[in-house]
This record gives C-alpha cells, sequence and structure tokens, in this order.
C-alpha cells in the first residue's frame, strides 16, 4: 500500500514540518473513541490525549517517536523549536533542538485565554510568524458561546487571533465568525486546525468546517487574503473561499516545502461515516496561481517513484455507449496507476472508469465545472464519495488525469492543479479499467502502471 497509516492505530490530526530534507509528521493518537458526535454526547469521552511524530525523507519509509505531549504546530524561535498545544486556559509550549526530544522550555511561553474576548474557550491553537509584524501570533478555534461546554446556547464561534504572542497585553480577537444563528447544533459550522500562511504574496486563513458532512470533520477550505495586505488590515468575512479537496481529506495542513507548501490530512475509515482517523494522503504541492488561488499537484519526485512497469492501451479499441465512447484497458489490476490526457472540450464528462465491475468512476463534469469520485453504473444507485469545484480553466482546454487506486482509497489529480481524494467501497482486486469521453477524438492516450515495489510503505510502528 502507498498511504501511510502507523503501525498500531489510525492517524488522527496532523500537524506536518518539513526541514532539511526530512518531514516531522507530528500527530494525535486516537483514544478508541473514533465517533466525533461522541465526545458531545458523552463528555468523558474523547477522541485524542496522546501524540507521536512519524518521520520520513522520502514519503515511503517511516519512522515514529512518542512524544511527552502533542505537538500542534511548530514555531521556529530563537535558535530552537517551539511546539504548541492547548490547555483548558489557553496555550503552552514545549521546546526542541531536533524535533524529536521535547522538554519544557527554559522561559515561559504560554498564552492565557482572554476571557472576556472569548467567553466560551478556545482550541486547536496554531503559532505562526507574521512577517509583516516581524512577530509570532496564534489562531485557534474560539467560541462566544458553545452549547456542548455549558456556555450558553448554540454555537457562536470562529477563528480567533492573537496579537503578538509571548508579550504583555496583546489582542485577542475574532478573525473568521460563524455565528451560526437559528443552525442546528450538529451543523453548525466550527471551524477545526485553522492555520494562517503567508503564500505567494498573501496571506492565506485554512481551516476544516466541521459538521458539514458525513464524516463530521471538514474539507479543507481557505479564505484567500488580498495581494501584499497586512492580516489586520482586511475583513476576513468578506473575503472569497476555495477548497483544496473535497469532504475526505479532513483536517488538513500546510507546511513550506522548497518553493511551495505540502498539504497532508486524514482520509477516513469510512467512505459513509464520521469515524476519526484514517489514512494519510499522498504528498501533494500546494503553489499559488498567477491570481493568488492555489494549484495541487502530486509531489513530483514521488510521482515518478511510485510508477513501476508501464501498459500502454490501443485506444481504436473502442465501444459506443449511450453517453459516448469508451475504451478499455485488457488487462486487470490490484493497485495501480493510470495516465489519461483528453483533447479539450467545452460541455459533456469524461475521466476514468477505475473499476468497471463497481461502477467506481473518476468524473471531470465539464458543463458543471466539477471533478467526482463516484460510483455508478447499470443497476446502481449513483453515489458520490467526494467533489471538487473546478476554476473556469479547464474548458476548452487540454486534460491530463493521474489517478491511483490503493486498495480503498483513491486519489485523482488534474492538470497539476486540482486534487481530489475518496474512500470508497470496494477495494482494488483484479480491476478493470476504462476510460470515457463524449467523442472518440477526445481520447489521446491511456497508460496503466503498477507500482513500484521501492513505493509501499514501510514504518516498524512505536515500541508500545
Amino acid at each position: 500500500m502507498l498511504h501511510f497509516r502507523p503501525k498500531q492505530w489510525h492517524i488522527g490530526d496532523v500537524h506536518p514540518y518539513y526541514e532539511n530534507g526530512t518531514l516531522y509528521l507530528f500527530y494525535l493518537i486516537p483514544n478508541g473513541v473514533l465517533r466525533c458526535d461522541d465526545c458531545f454526547k458523552n463528555p468523558n469521552h474523547v477522541v485524542c490525549k496522546e501524540g507521536a511524530v512519524a518521520i520520513t525523507g522520502d514519503f515511503c519509509t517511516w519512522h515514529e517517536e512518542r512524544l511527552p505531549n502533542p505537538v500542534c504546530s511548530v514555531l521556529p524561535w530563537d535558535g530552537r523549536f517551539l511546539g504548541s498545544r492547548g490547555t483548558a486556559n489557553g496555550m503552552t509550549t514545549m521546546e526542541s533542538s531536533d524535533l524529536v526530544t521535547w522538554r519544557e522550555p527554559m522561559h515561559d511561553y504560554t498564552l492565557a485565554l482572554d476571557t472576556k474576548a472569548i467567553p466560551a474557550g478556545a482550541r486547536d491553537y496554531s503559532m505562526f510568524f507574521d512577517g509583516d509584524m516581524q512577530a509570532p501570533r496564534a489562531t485557534a478555534t474560539a467560541y462566544f458561546s458553545n452549547e456542548h461546554n455549558g456556555f450558553g446556547t448554540g454555537m457562536d464561534c470562529g477563528v480567533m487571533i492573537t496579537g503578538p504572542l509571548f508579550q504583555e497585553g496583546h489582542a485577542q480577537r475574532m478573525l473568521l465568525h460563524f455565528p451560526n444563528a437559528q443552525v442546528d447544533l450538529y451543523q453548525c459550522k466550527e471551524p477545526e486546525c485553522s492555520q494562517m500562511i503567508h503564500i505567494g504574496q498573501r496571506w492565506v486563513l485554512l481551516t476544516s468546517l466541521a459538521r458539514q458532512s458525513v464524516h463530521w470533520v471538514g474539507a479543507p477550505t481557505y479564505w484567500l487574503g488580498e495581494a501584499n495586505t497586512t492580516i489586520d488590515s482586511q475583513d476576513w468575512n468578506t473575503l472569497p473561499a476555495y477548497q483544496l479537496d473535497g469532504e475526505d481529506l479532513c483536517a488538513a495542513q500546510l507546511t513550506p516545502y522548497k518553493d511551495g507548501h505540502l498539504l497532508f490530512g486524514w482520509i477516513p475509515l469510512n467512505y459513509c461515516g464520521q469515524e476519526w482517523g484514517g489514512h494519510l494522503n499522498l504528498p501533494r504541492v500546494i503553489y499559488p496561481l498567477p491570481d493568488g488561488r492555489l494549484a495541487s499537484q502530486l509531489e513530483p519526485t514521488y510521482a515518478k517513484r511510485i510508477e513501476g512497469e508501464k501498459k500502454y492501451v490501443d485506444l481504436h479499441a473502442s465501444t459506443i455507449t449511450e453517453d459516448g465512447v469508451t475504451v478499455a484497458a485488457a488487462q486487470r489490476y490490484t493497485n495501480f496507476g493510470v495516465h489519461v490526457d483528453f483533447a479539450p472540450q467545452r460541455t459533456g464528462a469524461c475521466g476514468l472508469r477505475l473499476d468497471m465491475d463497481n461502477g467506481i468512476c473518476v468524473e471531470i463534469d465539464l458543463a458543471q465545472q466539477r471533478m467526482r469520485i463516484v460510483s455508478q453504473g447499470e443497476g446502481r444507485k449513483p453515489f458520490e464519495f467526494s467533489s471538487l469545484k473546478l476554476f473556469e480553466d479547464v474548458v476548452d482546454k487540454p486534460l491530463h488525469l493521474h489517478v491511483i487506486f490503493d486498495e480503498d482509497i483513491v486519489e485523482a489529480f488534474l492538470n497539476d492543479q486540482y486534487a481530489l481524494c475518496a474512500r470508497v467501497n470496494v477495494r482494488s482486486r483484479e480491476t478493470r479499467c476504462a476510460i470515457f469521453a463524449p467523442e472518440k477524438d477526445a481520447m489521446l492516450s491511456f497508460m496503466t502502471y503498477e507500482f513500484s515495489d521501492e513505493a509501499k510503505v514501510y514504518t516498524p510502528g512505536l515500541a508500545i
């Protein structure tokens, strides 16, 4: 399998940090409580208490270490690293010189929550360095009311931001606000694992809006700041929001990486449930487009590393169907990748039937400008596992689709600009695949490949 999961448990919320050629993936260890809503129905249930770090230099071979406390963000500070974690009263830190061994800091680097400004508590603290202010700051999920915890009724919440950390009298205020007025408590928008990061010429606020999908934990959603504008001089509630993936990439976080950023989150265990934790997505690079919006691509070196034996499919052996033309590969596969090229199109749908026997399909709907991972076909009730809105630039442009089917996880990459993953309801076992398009001339190439042996994930696990 290509997708990493710790040997003894599923991977919880991740906080990646890349340093000198090595990825340090700090993550939360599930506590045996899998359903997110159990935490609110029973206050004694907590989805996580402990933390660990998984370390890799190639995204394939991993080494893991337990941590004395979870690390939920990392800040380079005064020749060392500070790691944050939330407490009932605010944020506290640990320090490290190597990102593996953590200890109590020599100085008091804590943050006391201002309960006058944020009366119903805060969590998911994330530190960052504000280059405009030349000071460290933090974001957090914050509450004006939180019925679950006995603070008023409903859930009036948002993303708060601090002034300069570790200074007296710094302000704490709500930056992005979700009043959730007259909204059912279990459908309120609740931003989790928020992160403020500078990409290109803009500040970007990344978060996962909980309670909006069957998985509870939300898709990676970002608000795009104005170019060359400080955080505090713009109203984030009026800025446009976009998604980097669909609902099956949960609690995703960014870390600077070479000339871009890496995005990691967890893929749920169940395609139609809300179990907390799962597998890590494959490494993807996030980079800005000319207008500032963000694009995704599979990390290029890794993309080449995973490709084993390749087979090119003859496009002349096509079949006419009700909705267009299909070309099927003759060979059956268990865990595999596919590259497909389509000519520019304006309307209709094209894509890849990953599993012809079970209806698993990656569809590019040009009319709706949407990419979907679905189950469909004769005699089946259509089911959408995940979907992503595409920008207008997909119309009348060549399309290159790269899809990976790894056990019951599908990841699709379009034009090195869009990425979509999903947990599906079947595993890749002796699978037949085919491509489809409105017309035969729209199909330009069709290549399948097996996974290389060196790309398969290895982890010895942790000493219990």
